[in-house]
């Protein structure tokens, strides 16, 4: 797994969702909260999971993804209940939404520096 392409595509969720609130798309939230159904969740929950499993930048890794999905898919939630303000401003910076993005970016940073040592 190529951690700068996880962090990309994480990233990507905020695109995502900008998209969804301006053209007023349903989004599968049940589907977004799973944080084993991206594929840096898939390979956390199987490779890493063999590899790194046990050590602290892992299971950190591993909370705050699942976090940041349950966070995604509030979002999914607000943009569905046609909250668009709300979801909006789930978006800025300091909302709960921005906070856990910026907390599995610093996770998977540490991973990579971390795991590299191993």
């Amino acid at each position: 797994m190529d951690v700068n392409t996880a962090m990309a595509a994480h990233k990507a969720w905020l695109q995502k969702f900008r998209v969804a609130i301006d053209e007023r798309q349903e989004l599968d939230a049940d589907t977004i909260c799973l944080d084993n159904k991206c594929e840096l969740g898939q390979w956390l929950h199987g490779d890493a999971k063999d590899q790194f499993g046990g050590h602290a930048f892992y299971e950190d890794t591993v909370d705050v993804h699942a976090k940041f999905h349950l966070q995604a898919a509030e979002v999914a939630k607000l943009i569905n209940n046609h909250q668009f303000r709300e979801a909006s401003d789930q978006l800025k910076s300091g909302a709960a939404y921005q906070r856990a993005t910026n907390l599995v970016l610093q996770a998977l940073v540490k991973f990579k520096i971390q795991s590299a040592k191993l």
